[in-house]
């Protein structure tokens, strides 16, 4: 398993409707509890992720993402996933939450979409 280090930032795009979480390292339990608050304070219609700096995400990494889905979608509001490896990927087909998340090759490719 990749060193269990993550680290993350939050950025306005131009688009004031959208942000970003760029997300680089390992997203796993040690670290999904204050992601989890700050990533239910987003106030975006389109949260983007972008994972592309992303190692490795557990079970529990994908929990924190899949209830972020759900009080944004409670919302009216959307999630993106940008630069996903197939390896993160495949943690969200397996799982059958890949539906769920619309993927884009980059941010400004998720940005256009809203």
């Amino acid at each position: 398993m990749p060193q269990d280090h993550l680290d993350y930032s939050f950025q306005p795009t131009e688009n004031s409707r959208c942000t970003v979480l760029t997300l680089r390292g390992a997203l796993t339990l040690s670290h999904i509890f204050t992601l989890q608050q700050q990533l239910h304070d987003v106030d975006a219609d389109l949260l983007i992720l972008d994972c592309s700096g992303l190692e490795y995400m557990d079970s529990a990494g994908l929990g924190v993402v899949v209830n972020s889905y759900v009080s944004q979608s409670d919302k009216g509001r959307r999630i993106a996933l940008v630069g996903a490896s197939e390896r993160i990927w495949a943690l969200f087909t397996s799982t059958r939450v890949d539906q769920y998340f619309s993927r884009f090759p980059t941010v400004a490719a998720a940005e256009s979409s809203l």
